[in-house]
């Protein structure tokens, strides 16, 4: 009878025990929940470049956006997500490509923010697996970055680097490998600045380019 007893009290325990595990990770993730800043809905924002990449066989395009506010993962998909809506609702199409920059000078050079892929299995290979306007067989591939705004370049800055690109590319012509050096030169004369502050600026376009707080993918 002792035994039962000792078995009866050794059990409630550990029922008690796991519902206050269970409550302390509910407290927990109420926490989170409350800390969580909503969605901002508001976020100005603008298709500069709409590419038709289609082939004979699929219809799709790449969507170049430019985010004209700080914005956070969270927010970049929301973006993202009214983007494919609005797509959706023209031609139809097997693929849907979104990339996503804080600046327009950005647009060629690898996106800044974010790449999103809406297509069969989220891979645009696959486009031809699918028909046209087939919206139920296709998923999402997210690629955003969380940044620290507080390392974006200025308005200045980053018209000087695309500046700096646009007259490397046209010392290129011919496979002709162009002087770095010389381009530095150019550059630095045409906006007046030191030779160390126009490679602090190229520098910091490639630590931008890259930052990422939090890497989400799916």
């Amino acid at each position: 009878m002792e035994k039962k007893h000792t078995a009866v009290k050794s059990e409630s325990r550990v029922i008690m025990i796991y519902f206050l595990i269970l409550m302390v990770f509910g407290i927990l993730l109420l926490v989170i929940v409350l800390n969580q800043k909503p969605v901002n809905v508001s976020i100005p924002y603008t298709v500069k470049l709409v590419e038709d990449t289609s082939t004979p066989e699929v219809v799709q395009y790449v969507w170049h956006v430019v985010v004209q506010e700080s914005a956070r993962t969270s927010e970049l998909k929301y973006i993202a997500e009214q983007l494919i809506g609005e797509a959706k609702r023209g031609t139809s199409f097997n693929a849907l490509v979104i990339m996503m920059y804080d600046y327009p000078e950005y647009i060629g050079y690898g996106f800044t923010l974010g790449k999103v892929v809406f297509a069969p299995e989220g891979d645009t290979r696959k486009a031809n697996t699918v028909n046209t306007g087939d919206y139920d067989k296709m998923s999402l591939q997210w690629d955003l970055r969380e940044k620290d705004w507080n390392k974006q370049l200025t308005v200045d800055e980053a018209a000087i680097w695309k500046a700096w690109h646009e007259f490397y590319e046209s010392q290129s012509a011919d496979g002709i490998v162009p002087d770095k050096s010389l381009v530095n030169t150019v550059i630095a004369d045409k906006y007046n600045l030191q030779l160390s502050n126009l490679n602090n600026i190229l520098l910091k376009q490639e630590y931008w380019r890259y930052n990422n707080l939090s890497y989400i993918t799916r």
